[in-house]
């Protein structure tokens, strides 16, 4: 392990220092005024491509190549969500370094008009999600309930009060090898 010396003996050095080659890297991709917008942005939310892209108002070529880019410099994480792969920053896992350079141009950015827009935007984008999440549960409501009382009561209609059915696993059948398995424990 390297040797670090101090010439402020009263600040511990809690972390080696990273690498030339790494910090250089890493440094350079903070040089680019779209990544630092898309920083910003996943700093405070996990975002996926077609949100940047809204939110930017950039195309996805754009979008995906600054996100591989911080990706590969380790600014961001990815993960996978359904058909959407989702986006965050990783400020926890820098060096303190760079973190401190990180936090130091956020603030410089902050000020930047586009930075007042892009909030703006997501915002407007945010909303639209919410709604949007909030209209598929209540035209989706109706359905679970329905599902929930044939799976825990049988079968109800006008013509047939909801009563608890003695056996479900007569009605639902579990199979294994396309032989049919009684459930136990189910009521």
């Amino acid at each position: 392990a390297p040797i670090l010396l101090s010439f402020y003996p009263d600040i511990a050095m809690h972390t080696a220092a990273e690498p030339a080659e790494i910090l250089v890297a890493r440094t350079e991709a903070l040089a680019d005024a779209t990544r630092l917008r898309l920083l910003r942005l996943l700093e405070r939310h996990e975002l996926g491509v077609n949100d940047l892209m809204d939110v930017l108002q950039l195309p996805q070529s754009s979008v995906s190549r600054h996100l591989k880019l911080l990706a590969e410099r380790g600014f961001v994480d990815c993960r996978s969500h359904g058909p959407a792969n989702l986006y965050r920053l990783r400020l926890g896992e820098l060096s303190n370094g760079v973190r401190r350079l990180w936090q130091a141009l956020r603030e410089q950015c902050d000020g930047w008009p586009s930075a007042r827009q892009d909030e703006l935007r997501l915002a407007r984008r945010l909303g639209e999600r919410k709604q949007a999440s909030q209209a598929y549960f209540a035209r989706s409501a109706g359905h679970w309930d329905r599902l929930r009382r044939d799976l825990r009561f049988g079968h109800a209609g006008p013509d047939h009060p909801a009563e608890p059915d003695p056996d479900p696993a007569r009605r639902y059948p579990a199979t294994v090898g396309g032989h049919a398995v009684r459930c136990r424990g189910h009521s």
